[in-house]
């Protein structure tokens, strides 16, 4: 996610979108211009990331199996690759960050957020155990991708809460890329880094290749409900459908539900096979994918169920940057 100039602009953008994102699922949509037919080949889209995974396995789905012809899954890592695969109508269903949905939709891309099934992407990471608190952290060095991300936002609002000046308390060095946040973290040019998943587990394996171990030292999502009094998870990864399939063909989307609560389980039970398709996907090993999997909350939760975890991400996302 490349880091944003106009963060407070963006996350008012984003609140805007989530609205409309959720409540276009309780209404029904008028029709988009003529997609491909979804009972020929339905098509699934989403990043190359370790939750793609389920996405991958939905396409074997005996669920879907009997409404499509065929059903494939379409790695995509390109926003908007992925806006012009929906706007064109060869994208039916897929997956992407919560916050990148809401922005498709307030510009417009008929989309509609279904689930939310990705809760623990974010990790305060370190060499030093002993950073296992806000107080610990105080006077540290923190790497960060992306300045503006939200991720950024997220950590800055939460040191807030715990008391922390950004600058003062809290020196932050941002990294153009989640890798070069790792690397300084190795070279211990700073003392921790905030990076999500799959990134930090690539740093987690990188530290035990270079016998520079590196550990998961504070949980985010867990920071996040303790100090906002919710669940200790985070809504980042969504599930979509396009709105022509939710009114054109309301049992496929039935159907796609049903079939990711049964891909979850499956990445549940079957761990090694999950990470193995993960790793397929991403390109990354085996051994990271499994650890990244493992740290991800992959637990299926309907939109309308997370709606005020939703609403809360955002407000606090831009109640967190007056700028």
């Amino acid at each position: 996610m490349p880091a944003n100039p106009q963060p407070r602009l963006a996350l008012v953008l984003l609140i805007v979108g989530l609205f409309a994102l959720i409540l276009s699922a309780c209404i029904a949509p008028q029709s988009a211009a003529a997609p491909s037919d979804p009972t020929t080949q339905l098509t699934l889209a989403g990043a190359p990331a370790p939750p793609a995974a389920l996405l991958a396995h939905m396409a074997d789905s005996e669920t879907l199996s009997t409404l499509s012809d065929a059903v494939v899954f379409e790695s995509i890592n390109d926003v908007r690759r992925l806006q012009q695969g929906i706007e064109s109508g060869q994208i039916h269903a897929g997956m992407a960050s919560t916050s990148a949905l809401a922005v498709l939709r307030n510009q417009g891309v008929p989309i509609q957020l279904v689930d939310v099934f990705g809760w623990g992407l974010l990790h305060i990471l370190s060499g030093e155990k002993e950073i296992d608190s806000w107080e610990n952290l105080r006077g540290s060095k923190i790497a960060m991708p992306y300045r503006g991300s939200v991720g950024d936002v997220i950590f800055a609002g939460l040191a807030a809460e715990a008391g922390m000046s950004l600058g003062d308390d809290l020196v932050m060095r941002y990294a153009s890329n989640p890798l070069e946040a790792a690397e300084v973290l190795l070279g211990k040019q700073v003392q921790a880094a905030v990076l999500g998943e799959p990134w930090a587990s690539v740093a987690i394996d990188r530290g035990f290749e270079e016998d520079e171990p590196i550990h998961r030292v504070m949980d985010v999502q867990s920071e996040w409900g303790a100090f906002f009094d919710t669940p200790p998870r985070i809504p980042q990864v969504g599930f979509f459908v396009t709105d022509a399939l939710a009114t054109d063909h309301p049992e496929i989307v039935t159907a796609l539900r049903q079939s990711l609560g049964e891909a979850a389980a499956w990445a549940e039970a079957n761990p090694d096979d999950a990470a193995a398709v993960a790793a397929e996907l991403t390109r990354l090993s085996q051994t990271v994918t499994a650890e990244s999997l493992a740290h991800t909350q992959l637990n299926v939760i309907s939109a309308q169920e997370a709606r005020l975890e939703l609403e809360q991400l955002f407000t606090r996302l831009a109640a967190a940057n007056p700028d």
